[in-house]
């Protein structure tokens, strides 16, 4: 099945005896790539990406399983809100340096 543009992706994997949540949104889908903004979660990281592919086929084989825009916007504001919090934990002590 075809990738759809403004489409929502989760899975949830295990590698290298890490477990690791990743959340995609599919912003553009064009013949033979897509634009994708990625987020993976694990235990002692989070890391973005915002990527365009070329010479990709965009099929969702192995996306994941299919979420609402919802979902997807609940759990980046929260990432996001974490992140604000941990900076203000650490500026008062970088102010200090």
């Amino acid at each position: 099945m075809r990738l759809d543009k403004d489409s929502y992706y989760i899975y949830y994997r295990t590698d290298r005896d890490e477990e690791i949540a990743h959340m995609s949104h599919y912003i553009d889908v064009w013949d033979n790539g897509f634009s994708v903004d990625d987020y993976n979660i694990a235990c002692n990281y989070i890391d973005y990406e915002d990527a365009d592919w070329n010479g990709i086929s965009p099929d969702d084989s192995r996306a994941g399983k299919r979420i609402l825009k919802r979902y997807f916007d609940r759990w980046v504001k929260r990432i996001n809100d974490c992140k604000k919090e941990i900076e203000q934990m650490v500026n008062p002590i970088l102010e200090r340096l």
